[in-house]
């Protein structure tokens, strides 16, 4: 069989925008495929199927393979892994494949409606998006984020093969980013606390307050129920624990517990008149949505110029215990780490505590 010669051909859409596409004839039949909007991109996947083609790779699937589209696929493979992985996961692999989903159906809707013609250029011209568009908060994807889609869009491939659904995993040479591992951890000094408390919607203070004072995560406080909240004279504690609706993210249990600032956020949540059977519930009672506490503290923070991050209340926590002396062991313990490596972001203000002591010397 001799070498399809591959043309990239372009057409005018109805919205105006220029569509460009690939156009060969493979085994006597002709195949049009979709190459994005963007003619550098287009030249681009022109040249790999070209070159693949000179491989003699044409990646032509059998008749035994079941065409499906990526919401299909995207479906089967959540019904897959429903039960094997904590629902919050499942939530998180949901969000990613939105955008994967999206990003195919109005650039490559051949490819949409059938995986088979999925390649790695379109994958590559995804990420591209994701990494130079405002996706979040006006702002592209940062590396860590893009390392965890691609890590997914993987297991998504992978799964497609498994299934028999591709011949080829497109994804075999896409390299997940180099992870920039930060050597400390941010924390709120005193002054940033104290600001963003003046200004944050006063409903969420104690929120954020106690993520402070016990180094909760964001779903550990949103999920804290009464029923593990022990309130005593002497060693008041909560427990961190799984149930039927919610996974803790380690899979284990913990104990946190309850300086007195923590103790009296509690009281003052016993006495709110709408009660619920969560110690934190959203405005109508219910379970609240991780986005609103989010959002609240994001808008408050715009406002007086500080960086905004949930975890780095739980940063603050963990930070503060260091620089008393507490050990690393003892705040992986209180924070639920499941390595030591993920404690050890605070080790350098356990070697400033050190200096002051031996400073003493002097």
């Amino acid at each position: 069989m001799s070498i399809p010669i591959v043309n990239l051909c372009k057409r005018k859409l109805k919205s105006g925008k220029t569509q460009f596409y690939l156009d060969y004839r493979l085994n006597g039949k002709r195949k049009r495929i979709s190459a994005g909007f963007d003619r550098t991109t287009a030249i681009r996947i022109q040249s790999e199927v070209q070159y693949n083609f000179s491989l003699g790779n044409y990646n032509i699937p059998s008749d035994r393979i079941n065409r499906i589209s990526i919401p299909k696929l995207i479906d089967e493979f959540c019904h897959d892994k429903l039960n094997t992985i904590r629902p919050q996961s499942l939530n998180r692999y949901k969000n990613f494949f939105f955008q994967f989903n999206k990003f195919f159906e109005l650039n490559f809707p051949d490819a949409h409606t059938d995986i088979t013609g999925i390649t790695l250029p379109y994958i590559r011209e995804n990420i591209n998006f994701l990494t130079t568009q405002p996706i979040k908060a006006n702002k592209p994807w940062a590396p860590k984020t893009i390392g965890s889609f691609i890590t997914i869009i993987k297991m998504l491939m992978s799964f497609a093969m498994k299934q028999k659904y591709i011949t080829i995993n497109p994804t075999t040479e896409l390299v997940i980013p180099r992870k920039i591992v930060k050597v400390k951890a941010e924390y709120y000094t005193a002054n940033e606390l104290s600001q963003i408390y003046k200004t944050v919607d006063s409903f969420w203070v104690d929120y954020l307050k106690f993520i402070q004072y016990t180094g909760l995560r964001k779903g550990e406080l949103i999920n804290l129920k009464w029923k593990n909240v022990h309130l005593k004279e002497t060693l008041s504690h909560i427990e961190i624990k799984s149930d039927e609706h919610w996974k803790t993210k380690t899979g284990q249990e913990r104990i946190v517990p309850l300086p007195k600032t923590a103790i009296e956020i509690l009281v003052n949540q016993k006495k709110k008149p709408q009660r619920s059977i969560y110690v934190f519930p959203g405005k109508n009672g219910e379970i609240q949505h991780p986005d609103r506490i989010y959002r609240a503290l994001i808008k408050a923070t715009n406002v007086v110029g500080i960086k905004g991050k949930i975890h780095t209340f739980r940063h603050t926590y963990a930070s503060n215990l260091v620089m008393s002396g507490a050990s690393l062991y003892d705040v992986k313990k209180l924070l639920g780490h499941s390595d030591i490596k993920s404690t050890e972001i605070y080790s350098h203000l356990a070697d400033d505590h050190l200096q002051n002591i031996v400073n003493i010397l002097d």
